[in-house]
């Protein structure tokens, strides 16, 4: 595939420019033919460039995606075509959505599926979002799927958002904090240690293993940056490692069960309400599970449903995915004939409980990091202050 950059200039005179995925300029001028009119210019743009915009697909964030699907379920609920609904959102936004419009009109206008032209951009759109439309375009329910895409996106983008703020006080705090005491140990204490020199006064261990330190980051920044991205480049592979002890934690375990719970009802639920039967939506939702433990019990969960065992009974055996209370969801929804309804009524009370937990962790956070940086500041001052303390008990005692 091959990005160009084309013109082109309707009867009225009007010129119309912009950019087309495709696979060569043949394929573009029909597009733009079909379009607009008479085509002027078509240039592939060169490899940077291309190579640059090929990987939009991964700036095309949840609240993007919501946009897009809302979008096209109101047009298509007002009666309009999808290729027609397609052009306008295409002309009033830019960027990512005006550009997948675009490939996915090219798509249209050669008569493949819409699902099929989704699947050719797997960065952008997942495989359980490429089954829920291939289903919508079999039952035609596309525009009802649609809405019920953007507004699982507009859930999962509430979600980070509320676990975004959630980590900027205590990241904030973190960054200040070590801000400060770089500042310190680099300008602070060598003026203290001068002084206490001058006095002839033998500073402490501490006050001197700190002004060591900041003399090593004053001579050697550059060889002590190389040493932090070094170190920061073998974080990000062993990050998995991280994240597992990281996951044993009690407090941050139950926080991310909820999470992963909460995602893998909204899946089930959208999947189910589209159509698809349930085996394929487990199998679908599993693919979003990152963990292999997970993935595993997923693929189990699947084998016991298609061999005709009640989804509350075979769920019960997957502790590490469902929690008692979407257990209970899942009984009432299949003995009431509503499991999806009742997967995304568990999904929103698991929400719930994951923002108490979170703002209950935030709570004991707080402290403990007020804590650690009252105990930092005081061995600073101890370290500091203990030298002029010896000098004072050394002065002779007049009366």
């Amino acid at each position: 595939m091959q990005l160009y950059r084309w013109r082109a200039r309707n009867k009225s005179g009007k010129i119309f420019t912009g950019r087309l995925l495709a696979s060569s300029d043949r394929e573009v001028a029909e597009y733009v033919q079909g379009q607009h009119g008479y085509v002027t210019h078509i240039k592939p743009i060169n490899n940077l460039y291309n190579f640059s915009k090929t990987l939009y697909a991964k700036k095309m964030n949840n609240k993007s995606k919501e946009s897009f699907f809302r979008q096209l379920a109101t047009l298509l609920n007002s009666g309009m075509t999808l290729l027609r609904a397609l052009e306008l959102i295409r002309g009033k936004s830019t960027g990512d959505v005006a550009e997948v419009c675009a490939f996915i009109e090219k798509d249209l206008y050669k008569g493949m599926p819409f699902s099929l032209s989704m699947r050719k951009l797997p960065n952008i759109f997942s495989q359980t979002a490429v089954q829920i439309i291939e289903a919508g375009e079999t039952s035609g329910k596309l525009a009802e799927l649609f809405l019920q895409l953007a507004d699982f996106y507009h859930k999962e983008l509430e979600t980070k958002r509320f676990l975004l703020n959630a980590c900027i006080y205590p990241g904030i705090v973190l960054v200040f904090v070590f801000i400060t005491f770089y500042y310190f140990i680099w300008k602070v204490v060598p003026l203290f240690v001068e002084l206490y020199a001058t006095m002839q006064v033998e500073p402490t261990v501490f006050l001197s293993s700190l002004n060591f330190l900041g003399k090593f980051l004053e001579d050697f920044h550059w060889q002590t940056l190389g040493i932090f991205l070094l170190l920061g480049w073998r974080l990000y592979f062993w990050r998995e490692k991280l994240q597992t002890w990281g996951l044993r934690l009690p407090v941050v375990k139950a926080c991310y069960h909820d999470l992963l719970e909460m995602r893998y009802c909204r899946v089930v639920s959208l999947m189910l309400a589209s159509g698809i039967s349930l085996p394929l939506a487990i199998s679908a939702a599993g693919e979003t599970l990152p963990l292999i433990v997970l993935r595993k019990q997923s693929e189990r969960l699947g084998r016991e449903v298609l061999r005709g065992i009640p989804l509350s009974k075979a769920a019960a055996f997957c502790s590490e995915i469902f929690g008692p209370i979407s257990l209970e969801f899942i009984a009432v929804g299949e003995e009431s004939g509503s499991l999806a309804e009742m997967l995304t009524e568990a999904a929103d009370i698991t929400d719930k409980d994951l923002q108490a937990k979170l703002k209950d962790l935030k709570a004991m956070v707080e402290p403990v990091l007020l804590a650690l940086i009252a105990l930092l500041v005081g061995c600073v001052i101890l370290a500091i202050a203990s030298p002029i303390f010896s000098l004072i008990t050394e002065l002779p005692d007049y009366k």
